[in-house]
């Protein structure tokens, strides 16, 4: 039989506690701004970062639960990304006077999050993109920040997320189809939850946020990423989705810094220094390196252009001498160029 919860109208005492700062003239530094975006190109750009492309958003989320943010604190290790919520964004500000903030969407919850926990949620906040990272890795910092902390840690109400990606090499998890969870505790196999970090479990990676000035939400994880290995300049589809587990109540966040991918450069020398090489006189070399030297190999696609003509100005690269042909070259394993 499922636990109630008392229902108490917490949002508007903490309005009514805002209001009283304005009243009195009490300066506030607010150090977390969120903006709402309705743009959905806006709103995945705002997590897109190096060495990645993103394209075809979907987002299923109500219209205040989702948009950006910008945080010039210490708290969370995401200084700005899109923040998905089961309530409101504007929840998320502080100060912390509240321990059972709460907007319910009264939207549907999430099937993967239902696998996953094994319980019904709610109000799920979901969205999801394709992919197509330059490099081999995938990564990117978050923070899961809930209400539910401390009083149901332990309960059938742990608030509940996942960053889901599918797509070429991936192998997805038990139940899941192709889609792999990559909100683990760090060393496991465990996924990121309320039940999973929290005062009393995984406690390196929690901070009890009781009373801070900052952010409204009780309790919040700390230095946790999300990393994949991914086959460079393929397309894989990235889910971002939080939910309420069993009830409506009280607010979660996942804040969602911009995703990166350790990109490939392409470096030019030539015999005696010059910025070109000359035919017959200035031999020149071409070395593409990666950011890290991964274990294993990885092909790097290119293109040939300018005026000189392959095959007649230097020996012939590939089978096919024209510009638009791509062509490959194999950095090693272990090696970074």
């Amino acid at each position: 039989m499922n636990e109630e919860r008392d229902r108490m109208p917490g949002s508007a005492l903490r309005n009514i506690f805002l209001g009283a700062l304005l009243v009195l003239g009490i300066s506030v530094k607010a150090q977390l701004v969120v903006n709402q975006q309705s743009d959905l190109q806006q709103l995945v750009q705002a997590i897109t970062g190096p060495g990645v492309q993103v394209a075809n958003p979907v987002l299923n989320c109500h219209t205040d639960g989702h948009g950006t943010f910008s945080y010039s604190g210490s708290l969370l290790n995401t200084p700005n990304g899109v923040l998905l919520t089961t309530g409101t964004i504007s929840n998320a500000l502080g100060p912390n006077v509240l321990e059972n903030t709460s907007f319910e969407q009264f939207t549907a919850g999430s099937t993967l999050l239902n696998t996953m926990t094994g319980r019904t949620t709610h109000d799920a906040c979901h969205l999801e993109f394709d992919l197509i990272p330059s490099g081999d890795t995938v990564r990117f910092n978050y923070t899961f920040a809930s209400e539910e902390y401390a009083e149901w840690v332990g309960s059938q109400y742990s608030d509940v997320f996942g960053i889901f990606i599918s797509g070429p090499g991936i192998t997805g998890d038990p139940g899941l189809g192709g889609e792999r969870n990559l909100a683990l505790v760090p060393v496991t196999n465990e996924s990121v939850m309320i039940n999973t970090v929290n005062a009393g479990t995984n406690t390196a990676y929690f901070h009890d946020n009781t009373g801070n000035s900052q952010i409204q939400y009780d309790g919040l994880t700390r230095q946790l990423s999300a990393k994949s290995a991914v086959s460079p300049c393929a397309t894989y589809k990235m889910k971002l989705v939080v939910a309420d587990v069993s009830d409506r109540l009280f607010d979660s966040g996942l804040f969602i810094e911009p995703i990166r991918s350790n990109g490939v450069t392409m470096s030019a020398f030539t015999s005696n220094g010059l910025p070109y090489a000359v035919e017959g006189c200035n031999p020149g070399t071409v070395r593409f390196t990666r950011a890290v030297a991964g274990a294993l190999p990885l092909p790097v696609t290119f293109y040939l252009g300018g005026t000189a003509t392959n095959g007649s100005d230097y020996p012939l690269i590939g089978a096919a001498p024209g510009p638009l042909t791509p062509h490959t070259v194999i950095i090693p394993a272990g090696q970074p160029s």
